[in-house]
């Protein structure tokens, strides 16, 4: 558990500005993450998504049909103490709007709006990013 904790404390304030990829093609994206494997789904709607599990979750990407950039991505959270670590960064680093809701001021002028959320049929927290 020590071992868990010290990972996620040590990885978590790298995954923070990582992890906003909005705006990105999936070539850019590939060339972020050489060593994971992207595969492009369509959900019911046609819309364009891929995927990867990293170390802290799943990591959702949804491309625009006309850009074809990322617009939204999810962030599925494994574990608790995973959850709690990202958010105690979160309010570390970006704007707390309310106990579940941060806005990240990026460069470039860019702005994200990021939640958590938890899906009761899963029964997972995510956190959800936008523009």
């Amino acid at each position: 558990m020590k071992k868990l904790l010290f990972v996620i404390l040590f990885f978590i304030p790298f995954l923070c500005d990582a992890q906003i990829h909005l705006g990105l093609r999936l070539s850019e994206l590939q060339e972020l993450y050489p060593e994971d494997k992207f595969i492009i789904e369509l959900n019911d709607s046609g819309t364009k998504y891929t995927s990867f599990e990293g170390d802290f979750g799943t990591y959702v990407y949804y491309f625009d049909k006309e850009t074809h950039q990322i617009n939204y991505m999810i962030q599925i959270m494994e574990n608790v103490g995973g959850l709690n670590a990202q958010v105690e960064e979160f309010n570390k680093q970006y704007v707390i709007i309310s106990d579940t809701s941060w806005r990240a001021y990026l460069e470039e002028g860019k702005i994200i709006k990021i939640k958590l959320l938890y899906n009761k049929e899963l029964k997972a927290s995510y956190f959800e990013y936008v523009e």
